[in-house]
């Protein structure tokens, strides 16, 4: 949350809408993988590149992917206003056609309204209702939801176009940025839309004087205007990505295969050089990556996009294609490797735009990175886990069960998603880990369902089922916990200026303490924290901060608005897991899948299946269920009696509902 963002504009002059649309902008993207306030990653043109994946791919041949198609289609008429004002023909159509044989019709439909939406016209139309809400006079508590709305498919649509996270967080504050003033009253700009280039100015001062004044004189739709021209302005460009290599060497030759030139940075650069750094000096030379050896070998890669923070990945996915055609032929001993944590960014004169050196682990650091002994036997929460689990595995009526070797399976699996490199590689051991725990053929007479009433029960319709059981355990307390930390830390953020010092949120001690505010290293009772929301509530004017404070202080008071709530996040959470078994069967079948949107698919599918080992483990070593049939009749039936409770008003504790 941004402390200062609003201090160089008058009082009255950003209104609370766009106070509010920059901070959950960014919290959505921060909390992509909360479960109480993520991104959900869903929209029209999403739906509409799945629609023609499925036709083209598979004929549409898949009921249960057709079916899920069909109710998207339906939840965008119904609630999405653009769909229903600026697309409402179109969308009918495809719905009228989704429930026909007449898919090629189906297609050309679909084709059709892609273009238009790739053609920035969904983005143009998304970001103007944007700006609509932003600027009405309207307060009511339903603008504020459609704000959040049209911001989730705002980012959606932006990564859809190539751009990177990181970038797209910054993007509403970026424009409501200004200039610092450093001696000799030298402006440097932070808000990056002007369109002024210091080498256009006769001198430092009159570059300066124009900057202050185009930023001074700018209106708040200006402002909004700037994201929307660049945006739509913006075309891709090519760069090269340079890198360093393992598993080849190279002498004084260069090779190039395709977009990608292999070379001996000993005796090749591809960075010009400043014209007063000694080139002969290997310690200037950067693409030797500080390494020493003679043989050395880098790549420089050609890529296009829109946003150079994606080139590198870009680079990646290209090194990878030559690496598989490499290995196919030749079978030497050492991996194939790009060290994409170590790159430099040139575009194609070989000027230097960016260099990086990303968090990786290598030898150097593998010891600050690993897992020390000391922790695995403290007293914190994982490691109590980890001593209980431990203690119980190897026990001999434990050992020699399915359930076991079921386990020990997909835990092996996890580990793999967890240190594979490549995303799509990931996505598949992730999925893995947990279709392995959902597979009842050799324990249940053949044909017949052990949980699901009438769909035939396959391990993709069991993990659709009981996924959203788990969720429901952890979601009704993951609220108030995520509020909790969210608060606290509110309350340890300051911000500093030459103007002031700022708080995230400042409450009186007395409160703090009362709330367990008060940072401590041992467990605290978040019930005094659940009781004052609404008095913490009276110290704030942001929206974001009030917003939070009003859905969990309505979650753990209103059983219908708790019911409504989880229904939702079992809905989103279903969603997912279709998306996350589409991408699977894409890859596995197809070969052809959205990149931009994999990596986050991947993220989804590693959350997943980490709750359900974890909670696996749990009952299993430390509950001491026998079977995994029990263990998940037990999530079912616990789970639908806790929303029957609900569902009937009944008096039940949320907080400290036990599913046991």
């Amino acid at each position: 949350m941004e402390l200062f963002l609003w201090d160089d504009f008058k009082d009255g002059e950003i209104n609370e809408k766009i106070k509010y649309w920059v901070d959950i902008w960014g919290e959505l993207i921060k909390n992509f993988n909360k479960n109480s306030y993520g991104l959900n990653l869903s929209n029209p043109h999403i739906v509409i590149k799945d629609i023609i994946d499925e036709i083209e791919f598979n004929k549409m041949r898949n009921k249960e992917n057709k079916a899920f198609l069909l109710k998207q289609v339906n939840s965008f008429l119904k609630n999405d206003k653009l769909i229903k004002n600026c697309y409402k023909v179109e969308f009918e159509s495809i719905r009228e056609y989704l429930n026909s044989d007449k898919h090629e019709y189906l297609l050309v439909i679909c084709k059709q309204v892609k273009k238009a939406f790739e053609n920035n016209g969904y983005f143009k139309r998304l970001y103007s209702r944007l700006k609509k809400s932003l600027l009405s006079s309207d307060e009511g508590e339903e603008i504020f939801k459609e704000i959040n709305s049209i911001s989730q498919s705002l980012i959606v649509e932006l990564i859809l176009n190539g751009f990177h996270l990181d970038s797209i967080k910054r993007m509403p504050v970026e424009i409501f940025q200004n200039y610092m003033v450093i001696e000799n009253d030298y402006i440097v700009p932070q808000y990056p839309y002007h369109r002024l280039h210091f080498n256009d100015f006769k001198d430092e001062k009159t570059y300066s004087e124009v900057v202050r004044e185009v930023i001074d004189n700018l209106t708040i739709v200006q402002r909004l205007d700037a994201l929307s021209e660049y945006v739509l302005g913006l075309t891709s460009k090519e760069y090269y990505v340079i890198v360093p290599i393992e598993g080849m060497i190279g002498d004084v030759r260069e090779r190039e295969i395709g977009d990608v030139l292999f070379y001996n940075p000993r005796f090749y650069q591809h960075v010009k050089r400043d014209e007063f750094i000694n080139v002969e000096s290997e310690e200037e030379n950067k693409e030797l990556f500080s390494r020493e050896k003679d043989r050395l070998l880098n790549a420089r890669v050609k890529v296009k996009c829109v946003d150079w923070k994606s080139a590198k990945d870009l680079a990646n996915d290209k090194l990878e294609e030559i690496f598989n055609v490499l290995r196919c032929i030749y079978k030497t001993k050492c991996k194939f490797k790009a060290i994409t944590n170590r790159y430099i960014l040139t575009d194609l004169l070989g000027t230097e735009l960016n260099e990086g050196y990303d968090l990786e682990i290598h030898e150097i650091d593998k010891e600050m990175y690993s897992l020390d002994m000391k922790d695995i036997f403290s007293d914190s929460k994982e490691e109590t886990f980890f001593e209980e689990v431990s203690n119980a595995m190897y026990q001999s009526n434990k050992i020699e069960s399915i359930t076991y070797q079921k386990l020990m399976y997909s835990l092996h699996w996890f580990r793999k998603g967890e240190e594979s490199k490549r995303a799509e590689d990931r996505l598949l051991n992730y999925w893995i880990a947990m279709e392995n725990l959902m597979d009842f053929k050799s324990s249940s007479e053949e044909g017949r369902n052990i949980i699901l009433n009438k769909e035939k029960e396959t391990s993709f319709n069991l993990i659709k089922e009981l996924i959203p059981c788990l969720e429901i355990m952890g979601y009704k307390n993951s609220i108030l916990k995520d509020l909790f930390r969210y608060v606290r830390d509110l309350t340890y953020t300051k911000g500093y200026s030459d103007k002031a010092t700022k708080q995230g949120l400042e409450l009186p001690e007395e409160l703090r303490k009362q709330c367990n505010l008060i940072h401590t290293e041992e467990r605290v009772s978040l019930i005094p924290f659940l009781k004052n929301l609404e008095e913490i509530s009276k110290y704030t004017e942001r929206e974001i901060i009030k917003d939070k404070i009003h859905f969990a202080y309505q979650f753990y008071n209103n059983n219908k608005f708790a019911e409504n709530a989880i229904q939702e996040r079992i809905k989103v959470v279903q969603d997912e897991i279709v998306y996350i078994y589409r991408y699977r069967n894409k890859i596995v079948h197809n070969a052809h899948y959205d990149n931009a949107l994999l990596p986050h698919i991947v993220s989804k599918a590693k959350e997943y299946a980490n709750s359900l080992l974890m909670r696996i483990m749990y009952d299993y070593f430390i509950s001491d269920e026998e079977e995994l049939k029990d263990i998940y009749f037990k999530w079912h039936f616990n789970s639908s009696i806790f929303m029957k409770n609900l569902r009937g008003n009944e008096e039940i504790d949320i907080i400290n509902y036990n599913f046991e």
